[in-house]
């Protein structure tokens, strides 16, 4: 690469996303949404009586 030229960079087109959804995607959107309460159903015990998420057991295994 000569000095003064620097790497093109790549330009990738994006859909332009509303600025604003309709009232019934953002009601969709809303729902699936997890709640504080559902986040504590996730938790478990493990060894040492230390709370985990199961995505944190989950990624525990994957390190394994």
């Amino acid at each position: 690469m000569e000095p003064n030229k620097s790497p093109k960079k790549l330009q990738f087109a994006t859909p332009s996303i509303p600025e604003q959804l309709d009232p019934q995607s953002a009601e969709q959107i809303r729902r699936r949404r997890p709640t504080p309460a559902q986040l504590d159903e996730q938790e478990v015990n493990v060894a040492g009586g230390f709370l985990a998420s199961s995505s944190f057991l989950e990624l525990l295994e994957l390190l394994k």
